[in-house]
């Protein structure tokens, strides 16, 4: 399993809850800051083998071709220009059969957050059939929480 751009490290906690004792997680993330404060906080699991943190980005994986069973990305799209190169390096990753879950905020729950230039808040439709461009079959779509900043899971499958 990996997050990939996980940030904070809360999906990094879910995962690692999710996998047990004998399982394994990877942790990718471009920022060194955000890699170093998850090495920090999982210095434990880390040395145990359990999480193997990485530098990378969602274009360009630093992880074998399918090698792994499941993926998340929440909150990272907003910041990649091709949606289809992103995409593509998933499926890349995932094994056949894999799952991919992505998270995103709608493009009007963005609007309402004061966002930084580079933030690309794009429809979930949009989201959506870029995932099945590339040759996921979008499995679930759901709005999970409400207005006015209504967050949304697509779970695929390779």
């Amino acid at each position: 399993m990996a997050d990939i751009g996980f940030g904070g490290g809360v999906g990094l906690g879910l995962l690692l809850g999710r996998v047990g004792d004998s399982g394994a997680v990877h942790g990718i993330d471009i920022s060194a800051d955000m890699l170093a404060r998850a090495s920090s906080h999982y210095s434990r699991e880390v040395a145990a083998g359990r999480l193997k943190l990485t530098k990378g980005s969602l274009t360009q994986l630093p992880l074998a071709d399918g090698c792994l069973g499941a993926a998340i990305t929440v909150n990272t799209l907003y910041f990649v220009p091709a949606l289809d190169e992103a995409f593509t390096e998933l499926f890349r990753v995932l094994k056949p059969r894999g799952r991919l879950v992505v998270g995103v905020l709608d493009p009007e729950a963005m609007a309402r957050l004061w966002v930084g230039s580079g933030i690309m808040a794009r429809p979930v439709a949009e989201i959506a059939a870029a995932v099945e461009h590339v040759g996921f079959e979008l499995v679930e779509q759901r709005q999970i929480t409400k207005a006015p900043f209504r967050f949304h899971l697509l779970a695929a499958r390779r």
